[in-house]
């Protein structure tokens, strides 16, 4: 039999007699710390809904910082200026594609990173309305990924059935990484 006592408010636990303080109460063979708590100053068995609670929180966790990870990896294969452009961008191609033209001082952005791309602003429109057109669908495949990240993030913070989470969800996040090569 091992032995679990109370030390500094830490629960120990030791199948060597010699080390138990006095008072050391004995605990059946494979007895792990993570089995008991502290209650009222003495050690008790946590029950098994107490167990399963911990486990959820512990997935939860888990998953949360894999789900940030994913979106890591998704947001840092864009330069940080580019991604903080990414809204003017979006409007400013928005502008463009319903002038039909393009304009140094109106779509700046869009006209340097265009100009850079080719050389300077193609006489043919169809290949910045193409371009743009580009940049909008980008901005939709964004929009439906955090999306995606958000109702995940949430359906994990309020899951409280620890085999929903560790089936369902972590497919569903596993499906995300697949879908978005992360």
């Amino acid at each position: 039999m091992a032995k679990a006592w109370i030390e500094n408010n830490n629960i120990f636990l030791s199948e060597d007699d010699s080390i138990a303080l006095l008072g050391a109460i004995e605990v059946p063979d494979g007895t792990q710390i993570a089995d008991l708590k502290i209650l009222d100053g003495k050690i008790v068995f946590k029950t098994q809904e107490e167990k399963e609670q911990e486990q959820l929180e512990l997935d939860k966790k888990r998953l949360l910082q894999q789900l940030f990870q994913i979106s890591q990896k998704f947001l840092s294969k864009y330069p940080e200026a580019e991604s903080k452009s990414w809204v003017i961008k979006v409007e400013e191609c928005k502008d463009i594609l319903s002038t039909n033209s393009i304009d140094q001082n109106l779509h700046p952005i869009m006209y340097s990173e265009i100009e850079a791309l080719y050389g300077n602003i193609p006489t043919n429109f169809q290949i910045v309305v193409d371009y743009c057109n580009t940049i909008l669908s980008k901005e939709q495949s964004f929009k439906v990924f955090s999306g995606k990240i958000a109702g995940l993030r949430k359906r994990i913070e309020d899951c409280t059935n620890l085999s929903e989470l560790q089936n369902n969800i972590t497919t569903i996040l596993n499906n995300l990484k697949t879908t978005y090569g992360l």
